[in-house]
């Protein structure tokens, strides 16, 4: 996969309805690169249910799907890879069960975006750029965020309270892209939502 400009999709662990998957289903065709799915309070089985739909939304749309957290979800659906928060289960144990797939690491300073890297990540998911009301963080320093892309050779996508008039400045800082919920799916078209983001990603 290619990683340059990439918009990258997390799911906001909405309550399973209709219009869950349509907005993720129209949010892919507008122009998503990755879908990450994130659920920190579903169960095993649910999650499961989840993850199988999802990935076949993905594979229609040949959109990467990343699984947070769940190794076990990850290779039970044969999803495309796997991402790490900094408690998770280390990268090395990951790749004993997942050689081929992509694992990316979340990190916040440069000391964990190294470390990550020299352990075998694919990526790096860099935040909180903006305070966001789904983690209780700071916000990263311009300064701070070029010294980490700098700091490491693999790609690096900026999240956390990333708007669409963002998107600019943080591609200028060497960022491979920008992961959003909100700005997609919190909107009333996450066709065009994704469609805008895209095209200012390509542009900037």
């Amino acid at each position: 996969m290619n990683w340059s400009n990439v918009l990258y999709l997390v799911t906001n662990e909405s309550r399973e309805t209709e219009s869950y998957y349509e907005n993720i289903k129209k949010a892919l065709a507008g122009g998503v690169d990755v879908l990450q799915l994130r659920e920190k309070n579903l169960g095993s089985k649910k999650f499961l249910d989840r993850a199988k739909k999802l990935k076949s939304m993905t594979d229609r749309h040949n959109v990467l799907f990343i699984i947070n957290d769940r190794m076990d979800i990850a290779l039970a659906v044969d999803a495309d890879g796997l991402h790490l928060g900094q408690d998770d289960l280390p990268i090395n144990v990951c790749r004993k069960f997942m050689p081929n797939k992509v694992i990316g690491v979340s990190v916040s300073n440069k000391k964990e975006a190294i470390k990550a890297y020299e352990q075998g990540a694919d990526y790096l998911g860099l935040g909180a750029i903006f305070p966001t009301e789904s983690k209780d963080d700071y916000k990263l320093l311009r300064e701070e965020i070029v010294n980490i892309v700098n700091s490491v050779p693999i790609p690096i996508i900026g999240i956390g309270g990333i708007k669409i008039n963002h998107v600019r400045d943080l591609k200028k800082q060497g960022l491979a892209g920008v992961a959003v919920i909100s700005a997609i799916l919190e909107k009333e078209d996450s066709y065009n939502n994704s469609k805008m983001l895209k095209k200012v990603l390509t542009k900037a």
